[in-house]
């Protein structure tokens, strides 16, 4: 469990194969080995992030969580194995980005919540983006959406950017860009059902 408060991060539970390293509201885990693991973030912050490195696949719990960064992502899913992103039931959750990153050589970094591998998103809270640098959300493979989400993202560029596909199987999304394309995909497309509703600008 992460907490978010002001400045800082306080963690609290244990598990086997978990490293997690804090500086004030920045926290970065290493996961060598683990295997359904559930991180649960919660609290504000206005200069925070939380990172990930992990060899397995993993779930990550929004429940009432204001995520700001003011040099970078505000989620960073440094892992090619899947991640889960779940808006708990009954929460709203806010996520914003820097206006410019400063990312460490040999990583990459271009969305306010950004993943080298897939990204599952569910539960029936509220997720509001706000991406100040680049795109909103971003995945290098593939981007899913289950019935019952509900997304809301305000970008620069994309608000959801996907290498390997995206599909939309219920739930209702917003998306408006300034710069970009609602959903921009080097793959497949697949809608099946809900609602997504996109306003872009100057694109």
């Amino acid at each position: 469990i992460v907490n978010y408060d002001g400045t800082s991060a306080t963690i609290s539970g244990e598990v086997a194969g978990v490293a997690v390293n804090v500086e004030n509201a920045h926290v970065i885990v290493t996961s060598e080995g683990a295997s359904g693991v559930e991180y649960i973030l919660s609290g504000s912050t206005t200069d925070g992030q939380f990172k990930i490195y992990s060899d397995k696949k993993a779930k990550i719990t929004l429940n009432n969580l204001n995520l700001v960064n003011g040099s970078g992502s505000a989620i960073n899913i440094q892992s090619k194995k899947r991640m889960f992103i779940v808006s708990a039931d009954g929460t709203t959750n806010k996520l914003t980005d820097a206006t410019k990153y400063s990312t460490p050589d040999g990583e990459d970094e271009k969305a306010t919540l950004f993943a080298e591998g897939q990204i599952i998103f569910s539960g029936s809270g509220s997720l509001f983006v706000n991406a100040n640098y680049k795109h909103g959300i971003c995945s290098d493979q593939y981007i899913v959406t289950r019935t019952g989400t509900y997304i809301t993202v305000n970008a620069v560029k994309d608000g959801i950017h996907t290498n390997d596909g995206f599909t939309h199987n219920g739930g209702i999304l917003i998306l408006n860009s300034s710069q970009g394309d609602g959903i921009d995909s080097d793959s497949d497309i697949y809608i099946h059902g809900g609602l997504i509703k996109i306003l872009t600008e100057n694109s």
